[in-house]
C-alpha cells in the first residue's frame, strides 16, 4: 500500500523515515524549516562515504512517533536516475532486513521530483525496497523470517499533489510480482524447472481474461516440422514443448510478439561444456521465463494491445539420440542448417519460433535469450545487447530501460558478417568465428525474420544472472528484462 502524507498533517507515526541526500551536501534540513515538530538544525555530512545505499541512523529523541530516521546517500545530484534510486533503497532494505519495518516513510525532497518525474521516483524507491526483501530460499531447511513492508508513505513538498497514485501503485505491484515470478522460475534447479514445468506454468495463464494458451508436444512439433526444436530436444530426458500464449482484447490496434529461449538445462550437447561452464546452465530458460512473467503481468493489467508470447522448451543433453556436429537439419521455415556446434542450440529453437511468429504478422517482434558469451565479453554482466532491423525500436527500448533501471546497448547488425555462417552443404551453419559472436548469433536469427516486421533480438546472457550482490539484486536470477518489456507493451495502447 502506498500513501501520501500531507505536510499540513504531519501527526503520523512510522517505523522508519528516510531522507535521501546527494553527494557533496554539507548540511541538510530534515524537513521544511516551518515544520517545528521535526528535528531542527543540520548535520555535518563530510564523513559520508560516496556509495549507493550508505546510510546514517540519526541520534535523536525529539519525535516519539518516528522510531528511526535514516539519511540515505543516492549519489551525485546531477547524475540522479531511476537506477541510482533503486540501488540505494535496495541496499538500505538489505541493511535493515532484520529490523521489523512494516511502515516506511520517504521524504520526497524538492531536489528529487525536480530532477525526475514523480511517478518514476516513487516507482524506483518502492521497487528497490521490494527487491531488497526478495530471496529464493525454497530449499533451505532453516527459514529466517523476512519482515515485509506493508505500507510505503511519501511526504511531498508543501502544496505538491501526486497524481494517479492508485495507477502507480497497481503498476508497481504487478511489475515487481512479475519480476520475482521470473526470478523464482530461473532460480529453480533444472530437475524441477523442466520443459513440462514451463508448459504447466503457461497453461495457468488461461485463467486471465482475453488470454488463450496452446501447448504442443513432440507429435505436434513433428507435424509442424519444427526441425530446430526437435533436433535440440532429441537427447533430453523430457520431450520438447512449444507454447503459444495469446492475449487479444477488444479494441486492440497494435500487436506485439515476444519470443523466449527455453533451454531448461544446457550441457552443450555433444560439444559439451566444461564443468564450470555448465554450473549455472539452468538459467538458459531465462528468455522463456521472461515471456511467462510478462504475459502474467499483461493478464493482470489488461491493456488494449494484442500480445502474443511464444517459446519452445527443451533440454540440450548428451545421449545416443543427441544431434551431432555435421548434421544437417531442416527448420520450420524450410531452410537447412549445418550443425557446426551443438552448444549453439538456442538460436535453433528461436529460429523455429520466429518463423512461426512471422505468420501471425505482428507489428513488433522481440526475442529474448541468454544466447552468447560474446555479449558478456562485449558489455559485461549488467547490460543487455540489442540488435535490430529497426533503429527506432532500439532507441525506444534503451530509453525505457533507463526508466526501469535496466541497461541496454545496441550492437550493429553488420550484414557483411553474414558470410561467416555460409555452409558448403546447407543454407547456413549454426555458428561462426568467436569474433563478433553476439552479432553473428543475431544475424543467424535475422535469416528467419520477415523483414516487414520490426524485430529486435535481446541477448541477456550477462544480466540474466548476478554472481554476487550487485545493483539491486542478490546473487541469482535478476528477472531482466521483464519490467522494460512490460513498460514497452503498456506504452503501445
Amino acid at each position: 500500500m502506498i500513501e501520501i502524507i500531507s505536510t499540513k498533517a504531519l501527526n503520523f507515526s512510522t517505523d522508519l523515515l528516510v531522507v535521501p541526500i546527494f553527494h557533496g551536501e554539507k548540511n541538510i534540513k530534515i524537513l521544511d524549516k516551518d515544520l517545528k515538530s521535526f528535528l531542527n538544525g543540520s548535520i555535518d555530512l563530510d564523513f559520508f562515504q560516496a556509495r549507493f545505499g550508505k546510510a546514517i541512523l540519526l541520534d535523536y529523541s525529539l519525535i516519539k512517533s518516528i522510531k528511526r530516521i535514516y539519511l540515505l546517500y543516492v549519489g551525485q545530484k546531477n547524475e540522479l536516475d531511476p537506477f541510482a534510486l533503486r540501488a540505494s533503497f535496495y541496499k538500505l532494505r538489505k541493511m535493515t532486513q532484520e529490523e521489523k519495518i512494516e511502515h516506511l516513510t520517504v521524504l520526497l525532497r524538492d531536489e528529487l521530483i525536480s530532477l525526475l518525474p514523480e511517478d518514476q521516483v516513487i516507482e524506483s524507491i518502492v521497487e528497490g525496497l521490494i527487491f531488497g526483501e526478495y530471496s529464493f530460499k525454497k530449499y533451505k531447511t532453516e527459514q529466517k523470517e523476512v519482515h515485509k513492508i506493508k505500507k510505503f508513505a511519501f511526504i511531498p513538498p508543501f502544496g505538491h499533489q501526486i497524481k494517479n497514485l492508485k495507477q502507480i501503485e497497481e503498476y508497481i505491484e504487478v511489475a515487481t510480482e512479475a519480476t520475482n515470478f521470473a526470478r523464482d522460475m530461473i532460480n529453480e534447479p533444472a530437475c524441477t524447472a523442466t520443459p513440462n514445468y514451463l508448459a504447466e506454468e503457461a497453461l495457468k495463464l488461461k485463467n486471465f481474461s482475453n488470454m488463450t494458451v496452446e501447448v504442443w508436444g513432440k507429435k505436434e512439433l513433428e507435424k509442424a516440422k519444427m526441425g530446430g526444436v526437435l533436433a535440440v530436444g532429441r537427447g533430453g530426458e523430457y520431450e520438447p514443448h512449444f507454447v503459444d500464449i495469446r492475449y487479444n482484447p477488444k479494441g486492440a490496434k497494435k500487436h506485439i510478439c515476444i519470443i523466449g529461449k527455453g533451454i531448461t538445462f544446457d550441457s552443450g550437447g555433444l560439444d559439451i561444456k566444461t564443468s564450470a561452464g555448465m554450473l549455472t546452465m539452468k538459467i538458459d530458460m531465462s528468455g522463456a521465463a521472461s515471456v511467462l512473467a510478462v504475459m502474467q503481468a499483461i493478464g493482470k493489467l489488461q491493456p488494449k494491445v494484442r500480445v502474443t508470447g511464444i517459446f519452445a522448451a527443451c533440454e540440450n543433453l548428451v545421449d545416443s539420440k543427441s544431434y551431432k556436429p555435421g548434421d544437417v537439419i531442416t527448420m520450420h521455415s524450410g531452410k537447412t542448417v549445418e550443425i557446426t556446434n551443438t552448444d549453439a542450440e538456442g538460436r535453433l529453437i528461436l529460429a523455429d519460433c520466429i518463423s512461426y511468429a512471422n505468420k501471425l504478422k505482428p507489428d513488433v517482434m522481440l526475442d529474448i535469450a541468454t544466447l552468447t558469451g560474446g555479449a558478456v565479453v562485449a558489455l559485461g554482466t549488467q547490460v543487455t545487447a540489442v540488435m535490430t532491423n529497426n533503429d527506432t525500436l532500439a532507441q525506444t527500448i534503451i530509453a525505457l530501460g533507463k526508466e526501469t533501471g535496466e541497461s541496454f546497448w545496441q550492437l550493429p547488425l553488420f550484414k557483411r558478417y553474414r558470410a561467416h555462417i555460409d555452409s558448403h552443404i546447407a543454407d547456413m551453419e549454426n555458428t561462426g568465428p568467436r569474433e563478433a559472436s553476439a552479432i553473428i548469433g543475431a544475424l543467424f536469427l535475422y535469416e528467419f525474420v520477415d523483414d516487414s516486421i520490426a524485430w529486435m533480438h535481446l541477448d541477456i546472457a550477462g544480466p540474466a544472472w548476478a554472481e554476487d550482490n550487485c545493483s539491486y539484486f542478490p546473487k541469482g536470477a535478476t528477472g531482466c528484462p521483464v519490467r522494460t518489456l512490460l513498460r514497452y507493451i503498456m506504452r503501445q495502447e
